[in-house]
């Protein structure tokens, strides 16, 4: 969540991201035996497997695997191969995931005497059909219907939203299970009343990905009070970020909507907008995801704070501009974060941070790599 205390600082709180949704589609079938790994020890078990598509047979690359109790989880490698070693004997839900594809769960079982049976996982292709129309701009309908679209009602958008929610669930266990250190350039631009910009900061600092979480989304409460430091009242404004899309709370506090295919930069991207419900009389948040029109992949994701005249005093905007990059085919992470906020200041009208990614060093390896050496990325 991106916070901004009043008369004191902002904290740029990066978009870390929130649980996607499930599903219970596809096939599980025992394949060849697997082979007991080095580090494999006594009494304890292995879970290994390939995942393809069932329609061709084709490797499925880093598609998200998650096994469960123990929430541990993982990217299939490049040839669509995870491995999940050292697991006590018992039953274990697997839960699989890619984006463009039907997701699978099943109950597996894990015997510590032996190597076991390697799984074959094939998921089916997700079946789009979406209107194609170019809208643009905001439907001016009162958001009621909140929650996760309904497939019976508008299947389009219900296919749209599980797309959403996988983006999300990947960046979660980007985050999670893949810790590593990174380095961004971070920018500070005052505007003026007359709308003109002058850059007063230029910066760049390395943070660590295990600071990236941010508070929990609570409706209504996007404008908070407290006591800072000094024993005064400080005023907060927290705007949630792409991980609270996959948020149960913030799903029932809004309403979300297939607007269509936007060109505006150039490259075709699906835009589904939202919007909080009509009965959250204070500020909260709306915006605007983009996912590649052809990989369903998250390209941008935008948040704005609703209703700023509430706040005391009020303030003319404050919003949250997040694109994204692909690490590795389909698994994204923040290459940009935009943040635009009010200033209270005589002669200017906001301030603008903006936080670009310059390069990420994985502590234990990158998703896909088994190997625990790390592996270094760099921007472009």
């Amino acid at each position: 969540m991106a916070r901004f205390v009043r008369r004191y600082a902002a904290a740029a709180a990066l978009a870390a991201v929130g649980a996607g949704g499930l599903g219970a589609q596809g096939t599980a079938t025992p394949g060849t035996t697997q082979q007991a790994a080095p580090d494999r020890t006594p009494g304890h078990g292995l879970l290994a497997g390939d995942i393809v598509a069932a329609d061709d047979g084709r490797p499925l690359a880093y598609a998200a695997v998650l096994v469960e109790p123990g929430h541990r989880g993982q990217f299939a490698d490049a040839g669509g191969a995870f491995y999940f070693p050292q697991l006590q004997p018992g039953p274990y839900r697997l839960r699989v995931r890619q984006i463009g594809f039907a997701p699978v769960d099943t109950i597996v079982a894990v015997d510590g005497s032996g190597p076991g049976e390697r799984l074959r996982i094939a998921l089916r292709p997700v079946p789009f059909r979406l209107p194609r129309v170019v809208v643009l701009g905001q439907r001016p309908t009162e958001c009621v219907a909140t929650g996760v679209p309904d497939s019976t009602v508008d299947p389009a958008l219900a296919q749209l939203f599980g797309e959403i929610e996988k983006n999300v669930e990947r960046y979660r266990l980007l985050i999670n299970e893949y810790p590593f250190d990174f380095a961004r350039e971070e920018w500070r631009v005052v505007r003026n009343d007359a709308g003109y910009e002058e850059t007063v900061r230029l910066d760049t600092v390395r943070y660590q990905s295990r600071a990236m979480q941010g508070r929990p989304y609570k409706p209504g409460a996007v404008v908070t009070w407290q006591i800072g430091a000094r024993g005064d009242a400080e005023q907060l404004m927290y705007l949630p970020s792409f991980r609270d899309l996959g948020d149960s709370t913030f799903q029932r506090a809004h309403c979300f909507e297939y607007v269509g295919v936007d060109t505006a930069a150039g490259v075709p991207t699906i835009r589904i907008d939202f919007r909080p419900a009509v009965r959250l009389r204070q500020p909260d948040v709306e915006g605007s995801v983009y996912l590649d029109e052809s990989r369903y992949i998250v390209r941008r994701a935008e948040f704005r704070l609703t209703r700023p005249n509430r706040t005391d005093p009020p303030v003319i905007a404050f919003s949250v501009t997040t694109t994204f990059r692909e690490i590795v085919p389909l698994v994204p992470l923040f290459d940009e974060v935009r943040y635009v906020k009010p200033t209270f200041r005589t002669g200017q009208a906001a301030t603008i941070e903006i936080d670009r990614l310059l390069s990420y060093r994985f502590e234990h390896g990158a998703p896909g790599a088994r190997p625990a050496a790390a592996q270094v990325g760099a921007g472009p």
